[in-house]
């Protein structure tokens, strides 16, 4: 690997077969975006206390919109970092993406995982997580919540976008702490981690084709406050778990 370049531009670092990154002196001033994460989406929740701006890492860097007077950065319960992000107490606010074609699972693999701090309320109560479309069942691709009701996390999806079927998997949160939430579907097996253990003992299959469309949202997008939430990581096609594993110890 060199450099080429004038003197007041020294260099262009050169890889293999393409320019890999690019240097003024010894300064790094550009690398191509797959040096960073290849998640699809990728927020890591940081910010100021009370701020209202999200940044997606992920590979594709997408606008992050805030929906609702609610939302913001908190660093009142933080996992990792500066912050997390904080949904409020009433129904109606969440973080969202509009759609893009990367974003939608079709038939693929995919995981979506995140950190969630469970008070004893949200236990005993009920908390949309995130999802791709409507929280009832229009315009609906997939939906994740929690639901004492069924003392279950719930995993809706459709392939209509009017109609929806619901997976369940039963696994209590702990209250008044933060709990790493992972859905995955791996080879048509879908499967919950709740702290890294599979919430059920029988894999589930899954092949089917989520319906196409909708934004993503993460969040409040409801009536069941999911209060703070860190790392949320969304990726289409990577299972990235696909038996118990120790929760990350570090943001991703």
């Amino acid at each position: 690997m060199g450099y080429f370049g004038s003197s007041a531009f020294a260099g262009v670092k050169v890889g293999s077969s393409d320019v890999s990154k690019i240097y003024i002196g010894s300064t790094l001033a550009w690398e191509p975006a797959s040096a960073g994460s290849s998640d699809t989406v990728l927020l890591h929740m940081d910010g100021a206390n009370g701020g209202t701006t999200f940044t997606d890492s992920g590979a594709n860097g997408y606008t992050v919109s805030v929906i609702g007077a609610n939302v913001q950065t908190s660093t009142t319960q933080v996992k990792f970092g500066t912050a997390s992000a904080y949904f409020g107490t009433s129904g109606g606010h969440y973080l969202s993406i509009a759609n893009a074609a990367a974003l939608d699972i079709g038939t693929q693999d995919f995981t979506m995982d995140c950190w969630i701090y469970f008070t004893a309320a949200m236990v005993s109560g009920s908390v949309n997580i995130a999802g791709m479309g409507a929280t009832t069942q229009s315009d609906l691709a997939w939906r994740v919540k929690w639901d004492s009701y069924f003392a279950s996390f719930l995993f809706d999806y459709s392939t209509n976008g009017t109609s929806f079927t619901t997976m369940y998997f039963t696994g209590t949160p702990t209250g008044d702490a933060w709990n790493h939430i992972a859905v995955v579907r791996a080879s048509n097996v879908m499967n919950l981690y709740l702290n890294g253990t599979k919430t059920t003992t029988v894999d589930q299959a899954n092949s089917a084709n989520f319906f196409a469309g909708p934004d993503l949202w993460i969040g409040n997008n409801g009536t069941a406050n999911p209060g703070y939430l860190d790392e949320f990581r969304y990726d289409v096609g990577t299972a990235h778990y696909t038996a118990n594993f120790t929760p990350p110890t570090a943001p991703y």
